[in-house]
């Protein structure tokens, strides 16, 4: 497709056969709610990434329009995504209501954030609970007794840029503009 291609438009007398790519997502339709090929749809929920519904206010794309035929509440179908409206682009495709996608993490960065965990008594899986609860809420993680009150496991440990590098490559995820430390001390 030439970089002057654009789908959803209409189009002059000069153009010429081409293949286009468009990105693809498994959604399902919404309860209580028949949707129909090439139907504008959306997610009803704002952080909502699979049911899709013909009444949500931001419509994303259409229902399959290749399917011969209507699809029925709670079932699984394709919704082609609006074209131009991707972000990137490598093997999977990203679009803002989506939000970003776990990859296969390179294992060297993977590595290191389990060393990391390992060289503060921690576990690999707490270690990135606690930077996606950062990430999320800005909560202060504070170890084992994260829920019975504070501890001083943590006393005078900091979460170096460099673990923030590595959650970006394992995570596919850009890591927060406030980079500071989620671990806390006993004060």
């Amino acid at each position: 497709m030439s970089d002057v291609t654009k789908v959803g438009q209409t189009i002059g007398e000069n153009e010429q056969r081409d293949a286009i790519h468009i990105a693809v997502a498994p959604c399902r339709a919404a309860y209580g709610e028949t949707l129909y090929p090439g139907q504008h749809v959306g997610f009803r929920q704002m952080g909502e990434t699979e049911v899709v519904s013909g009444r949500a206010a931001k419509k994303i794309g259409i229902v399959d329009p290749f399917l011969t035929h209507s699809v029925p509440e709670q079932t699984r179908f394709w919704v082609f995504l609006y074209p131009n409206t991707i972000t990137a682009l490598r093997h999977q495709w990203e679009h803002p209501a989506f939000g970003p996608r776990a990859v296969a993490p390179p294992s060297e960065s993977k590595d290191w954030l389990e060393t990391f965990a390992a060289s503060h008594s921690e576990t690999y899986e707490n270690l990135i609970e606690a930077a996606q609860r950062w990430i999320k809420d800005n909560e202060y993680y504070y170890g084992d007794r994260q829920w019975d009150g504070h501890s001083g496991k943590f006393e005078g440990i900091r979460v170096p840029d460099q673990f923030w590098e590595h959650y970006e490559k394992v995570f596919g995820k850009v890591a927060p503009e406030q980079r500071e430390n989620f671990f806390t001390c006993s004060c």
